[in-house]
């Protein structure tokens, strides 16, 4: 197979580079409700997805999505933008080209991902209003009338501006999962397109060493008061992990809960008052400092086993005192999760169910629960114990093992931000605000 592009692969960029601009112009009419303006970038990443997975389709070269980039940078370019669409474009547009190269152009998490990036070219158009906001200000103002400036300018800010290139890469990466379900149903029964390939099986495995590092950070960091930018790269870290590990209902009602949040501590908290003031502050503070990290552990422990994790802390040198007793907790959690439903199951069978008439007599209800479970509990450190002086765990020698654990790109990606976010994070506490 050339790997150089031909006829056919120019005319495919030329194809869809005309639907893309019609999809980016129409709902840029949207424009004229000023916040729906800056939201631009979120709803024609969702919407996009389609037709930039069916490109895919048709793409099996590195260069046609840099080339298809910089042909919508040119378009915005002569339709009465600046120059700037067409870097940003090309930008985004390589790398998606990598990302799919990557991939080998067969891998569906890498088809998504590089949907996420290419998605972002958008700011070449909105970048000019947060480079030159008071001319473009100015100009809106003198077109659109001053009530439009004053909803949209709250949002002319450096951080507004993080936090929309955020949401729009997490978009993105519904869109393009919703344009491969769409492939799968209708273009694919046409034969218009195979999708087969790459099915919609997301396969995303991160080593264990990664998953705590990111869950220890996060930890450090969700406890304090921090800037919306840095809450919205810890939970795009969260998000991907759900997304790509096939738990996407999981990671969808993660995301909107969170929004759901900080809409409130931003819109509404400020004018509650009394009682409610008091709730919403414990609902959306608890809420917005915990399930990042419920989230997260959430994730490591349903995506760990033990004998991972046993390695992963003897490669990094963890003695056997902590070691053993936190795969003990990788290992219970779930069982317990599993003693509780089948209690819950049997108080139901006996009339007892949990219910508001069995909460009038709490201390009855809590021995119910509390009772069977450490019974289990004694079982299963006995079965446990077992087991593990089975395994060797209390030989004072090295113990060698069959499984073989590396970092991959994954890891250093996410690593990558995380540590980012945590750089970020202490400059901020150290330096003061990190934007103006």
């Amino acid at each position: 197979m050339s790997k150089m592009l031909n006829v056919k692969d120019l005319i495919t960029v030329g194809i869809f580079a005309v639907i893309l601009t019609v999809s980016i112009f129409i709902f840029g009419m949207l424009g004229y409700i000023p916040i729906l303006m800056i939201a631009l970038p979120v709803i024609v990443a969702l919407i996009a997805g389609i037709p930039y997975m069916l490109f895919l389709t048709r793409v099996d070269k590195f260069g046609m999505t840099s080339l298809l980039g910089l042909v919508l940078g040119i378009v915005m370019f002569l339709s009465g933008h600046t120059w700037i669409p067409i870097v940003v474009y090309t930008l985004c547009g390589l790398m998606a080209d990598v990302v799919l190269k990557i991939g080998d152009y067969s891998s569906i998490k890498n088809s998504i991902i590089s949907y996420g990036f290419f998605s972002l070219g958008i700011f070449g158009n909105m970048l000019p209003f947060y480079i030159l906001r008071d001319y473009f200000v100015e100009s809106i103002r003198a077109s659109m009338g001053t009530d439009y400036v004053n909803v949209i300018l709250p949002f002319l800010t450096n951080e507004m501006l993080i936090i929309l290139i955020i949401a729009t890469f997490v978009v993105a990466l519904i869109g393009a999962y919703i344009g491969k379900i769409v492939l799968k149903k209708h273009f694919e029964k046409a034969g218009i397109a195979k999708c087969d390939v790459m099915g919609l099986k997301l396969n995303f495995k991160l080593y264990t060493r990664t998953k705590i590092i990111i869950l220890v950070l996060i930890s450090f960091m969700v406890f304090n008061e921090v800037p919306l930018y840095i809450s919205g790269i810890l939970v795009l870290i969260q998000f991907i992990c759900l997304f790509f590990s096939n738990r996407i209902g999981i990671a969808l009602s993660y995301i909107l809960m969170y929004i759901v949040v900080k809409y409130i501590q931003i819109y509404l908290l400020p004018t509650a008052t009394c009682i409610i003031a008091i709730l919403m502050i414990m609902f959306s503070y608890t809420t917005t400092r915990m399930l990042p990290v419920l989230m997260m552990g959430y994730y490591t422990v349903t995506t760990t086993k033990v004998s991972e994790f046993i390695v992963s802390m003897e490669k990094s040198n963890i003695p056997k005192e902590v070691t053993i007793p936190l795969s003990v907790i990788f290992r219970y959690i779930p069982s317990v999760y599993e003693e509780i439903k089948s209690i819950t199951n049997a108080m139901k069978m006996r009339g007892f169910g949990l219910n508001v008439k069995s909460l009038k007599n709490p201390l009855k209800l809590v021995e119910f629960y509390m009772i069977p479970i450490l019974v289990s509990a004694i079982k299963t450190a006995d079965e446990l114990s077992a087991a593990s002086l089975t395994r060797g765990l209390s030989n004072p020698e090295p113990i060698t093992h069959f499984m073989e654990v590396k970092l991959n790109k994954i890891d250093y990606t996410l690593l990558t931000v995380s540590l980012i976010g945590l750089g970020v994070y202490v400059y901020y506490f150290l330096g003061g605000v990190f934007f103006a």
